[in-house]
């Protein structure tokens, strides 16, 4: 028997030493639990170091933004440095566990190593990614695992190339951290399990309690919606962004998601130039080689100060509006509104979700097939130039208004990292409006049109850009109790267009108090759905292909918006620069639609996105495609407007042609978007962003 100041050596009965702690079971389970939590908070402090060194590299930028939305980012940001350690650490912990039963060598080794591995690659990635942020305006997502294969030699030596004195500097201090850390960690590994050969099961009473804290820590939150790489969109200024965003989150977020398609049918160039010819764009050399689409809007720089009101209609079909052929009495309301204004005929959504839409109507870029742009980590990163960063820029009040939550699709963040400094939602109401209590609990679309009057008529002279989305149209439809029904809600039909009814009928609770207010006379009225009804109810009613995606888009502005019906194509990415034309502003922009009230430009078209089921829309053709897989459907508009009939085979040069427009704008579309080439980091930015407030008034 050997004896120590704490331990004791003995012979177990196969003549094995095994070392004993003299230590108690409180003590040794403490020294245990303390060694995972200071690996927790020394990979924090690591990964806040690393922060701090991105916010010394871009402190030119961040002087411009203040430095308390820096500390204000850099406190939001802890949330994604404690997700990264839950799942860096989550091996760890298990090897952990695993040393104490096993009371071997190898996986106290195993351990030591993994943790070192994990030092220094967390540190390069950090590093090599500030060099990518310089390069490209946004953290890096799924790029490092593209960069393991065949890529990662050349990638390597360019970056040595580009940035020798950074690069060399960098390696060499992740190379000495991690040497470092395997000096320290190997100590410390040693003191929270104690010597070799202590064998304690019973502390493996504690792995489902660091399993749950793990989990938690991951996920980022308690409630209902998890942490994403969109809550790092905490302002307008995609710097701040970039400061709260953690990049090791960001690739292994993407790490653990399925693959987003890309596709790249023809090379660039081939691409740009369908593209330019579709936009009428073709004309003139693009002013930015790294920007193709970047224009400028035809107008004065403060343009003719109007308002503009924009209603996004739930679920609102084109054909299911009386005045486009729905049945008779479902929508009297717009139907008066669509004889004073300017009506579409041919108008679609680009998607089939509300953020797709949403996303179109405010970007101006294509929906993508397969996962919307929203749903793919880049997305989040892509610098946009909106339409409520545009009116934001020009001195506009821009507030978006909902009865439910946003936090949908973490639509909440977008908005907010676009250019909406007031953000209004169910949270914001008094408790005295009376809620819509169903599955997706709320304020009815009445109580949403009056508090967005009340914040339109509070403005004095400042113009703004509001956005009021609606609600009872979204399933399960409901309507307020006593309402007059006009259809059988046993019905589904029936309830959703009772639903609609109402919807409309709000419409006219608004304007009847907006025609007594002040600000009526200056304002443009815009109505769009974000979407057709939803798939199942399409198909039941028997929605042909013609239909599918067909909504109404209205723009509504006495004495200043001539009236009448217009069957001019167009699409949600066409409303920003019709907007635009209309208030007159001159502005940089990079929509891929058309100004609809403007004389003839490019190529009438619509791109309708279903999963991975692409609608190409002419005037004359419609092209039902899976972009590389099949044979696409073609129909002849002008002969079959009813799409019953394809013509693929027959007119099979013409639909060449035509899908061939297709890929190439799906292509230069996936190009500009994972190479963050739509719109400038720097350009059109505003005044100092300041956090983005959901409360009225305090977002200065």
């Amino acid at each position: 028997m050997q004896k120590g100041a704490d331990k004791v050596s003995v012979d177990d009965p196969n003549g094995e030493a095994v070392v004993r702690s003299k230590t108690g079971p409180s003590t040794t389970a403490l020294r245990f639990n303390l060694g995972i939590a200071g690996l927790a908070v020394g990979f924090g402090l690591l990964m806040l170091g690393l922060r701090l060194v991105f916010i010394a590299a871009n402190r030119a930028v961040l002087d411009e933004e203040g430095w308390t939305c820096v500390l204000w980012a850099v406190g939001h940001g802890l949330r994604f440095d404690a997700a990264t350690t839950a799942l860096v650490l989550a091996p760890a912990v298990l090897l952990y566990h695993g040393a104490v039963l096993t009371r071997g060598r190898v996986l106290r080794r195993l351990l030591v190593a993994y943790l070192v591995v994990a030092v220094l690659g967390v540190s390069i990635l950090w590093l090599a990614d500030l060099q990518y942020f310089d390069e490209t305006g946004k953290h890096f997502t799924y790029e490092p695992l593209v960069y393991l294969g065949a890529p990662a030699i050349p990638t390597f030596l360019g970056a040595f190339e580009l940035y020798p004195w950074f690069s060399w500097i960098s390696l060499l201090g992740a190379v000495a951290g991690a040497v470092a850390g395997w000096c320290l960690l190997r100590w410390w590994v040693g003191r929270s399990l104690g010597p070799r050969g202590t064998r304690r099961p019973r502390l493996l009473a504690w792995l489902p309690l660091w399993l749950a804290v793990g989990f938690v820590a991951a996920r980022g939150s308690l409630g209902s919606y998890p942490l994403n790489i969109g809550d790092a969109l905490i302002s307008p200024s995609p710097v701040l962004n970039a400061v709260c965003l953690n990049p090791v989150y960001s690739v292994l977020r993407t790490a653990f998601r399925a693959s987003e398609r890309q596709y790249a049918f023809y090379d660039e160039a081939h691409n740009l130039r369908v593209v330019r010819r579709l936009l009428g764009l073709e004309g003139a050399e693009p002013e930015d080689p790294t920007y193709p689409l970047l224009r400028v809007s035809p107008g004065t720089p403060t343009g003719n100060r109007k308002n503009v009101v924009l209603f996004i209609l739930e679920s609102w079909s084109a054909k299911d509006v009386t005045c486009l052929g729905g049945r008779p009495g479902v929508t009297p309301v717009f139907d008066d509104l669509a004889r004073d204004g300017r009506l579409f005929t041919n108008f679609h959504a680009n998607g089939v979700r509300t953020a797709e839409g949403i996303f179109a109507t405010t970007c101006s870029f294509p929906n993508q097939p397969v996962r919307r742009v929203l749903n793919r980590p880049v997305g989040w990163q892509t610098r946009w130039r909106s339409l409520g960063e545009v009116l934001d820029d020009a001195g506009y009040r821009t507030v978006f208004i909902h009865g439910r939550d946003l936090g949908f699709d973490e639509m909440e963040s977008f908005l907010c990292g676009i250019g909406f400094r007031e953000i209004i939602d169910r949270d914001d109401f008094p408790p005295s409006t009376s809620a819509s209590n169903d599955a997706w609990p709320g304020y009815s679309d009445e109580a949403v049109v009056r508090r967005a009057d009340e914040e339109f008529a509070a403005e004095a002279g400042r113009p703004f850009f509001g956005v009021i989305y609606t609600m009872n149209t979204h399933a399960p439809f409901p309507v307020p109790e006593g309402y007059p029904l006009l259809f059988d809600p046993g019905d589904p039909e029936g309830r959703f267009l009772n639903a609609m009814n109402y919807a409309d009928y709000t419409l006219g609770v608004f304007f009847e108090l907006a025609r007594t207010r002040a600000y009526f006379k200056d304002t443009i009225f815009l109505f769009v759905a974000d979407h057709a009804r939803s798939g199942h109810l399409r198909q039941a009613l028997g929605y042909t292909f013609a239909d599918m995606h067909r909504v109404p888009f209205l723009v509504y502005g006495p004495g200043y918006v001539s009236a009448g019906r217009s069957e001019a194509l167009g699409s949600q990415t066409d409303i920003m620069p019709t907007v635009l034309g209309l208030l007159g502003l001159r502005t940089r922009h990079a929509s891929w639609g058309r100004d609809l009230l403007a004389p003839a430009q490019g190529k009438p078209l619509a791109v309708c996105i279903s999963g991975d089921e692409v609608h190409w829309r002419t005037p004359r053709w419609l092209l039902v495609s899976t972009p590389g897989h099949g044979q696409p459907l073609l129909f002849d508009l002008q002969q079959d407007p009813q799409t019953q009939s394809n013509v693929w085979g027959a007119s099979g040069i013409t639909g060449e042609g035509v899908l061939g427009d297709l890929q190439a704008y799906l292509s230069l579309s996936q190009t500009l978007l994972y190479e963050n080439r739509v719109f400038p980091q720097a350009a059109g930015a505003g005044p100092e962003a300041a956090p983005v407030s959901r409360e009225k008034g305090s977002s200065g």
